[in-house]
């Protein structure tokens, strides 16, 4: 990219900013909404793919402000390691005293504490499935189950 190019590239993108903001305030909230956009203003700037011309040049930055939003949420999801507590607490019938996670851990086997931990610790399943040699589809399986293993174990009576 030249640099004319890119200068125009930034100035547009800077003009688009508050319509961009706008937009996704309404979607996200105000204070996610500044960080997406930004985020999203920056992507877009240093892409190497060319802008479009036009009208879809707004559904182009409009496209990368969603992946941003989606990429962020994807990455709070992960480090939130088995929302386990929240479920729990969650139960009028559970009081917060008797939940210990590490008791209802040692409960679970083996194979399903090390998932759970590789999960927790914000491995992708890809790469889970790529080590254990199975499909993506069967890891999900595993966390899902062994979640709710974890789950059955954190309401058993000590």
């Amino acid at each position: 990219m030249h640099q004319r190019e890119s200068a125009e590239r930034w100035a547009w993108l800077a003009a688009q900013g508050d319509a961009l903001r706008r937009t996704l305030r309404r979607r996200l909230g105000a204070d996610e909404a500044e960080d997406v956009a930004s985020e999203a203003i920056l992507r877009a700037g240093r892409s190497a793919v060319s802008v479009p011309p036009g009208a879809r040049r707004a559904a182009w930055l409009h496209r990368i402000a969603r992946n941003v939003a989606i990429d962020r949420w994807r990455q709070e999801r992960r480090l939130v390691p088995l929302e386990i507590a929240a479920h729990v607490t969650a139960e009028p019938n559970m009081s917060a005293a008797r939940i210990d996670v590490e008791v209802a851990l040692k409960r679970l086997r083996p194979s399903d504490r090390r998932l759970l931990a590789l999960v927790a610790a914000g491995t992708r399943y890809s790469e889970i499935a790529r080590s254990e040699g199975v499909d993506v589809s069967a890891i999900r399986q595993r966390v899902a189950r062994a979640r709710a293993r974890a789950l059955a174990a954190l309401r058993e009576e000590p």
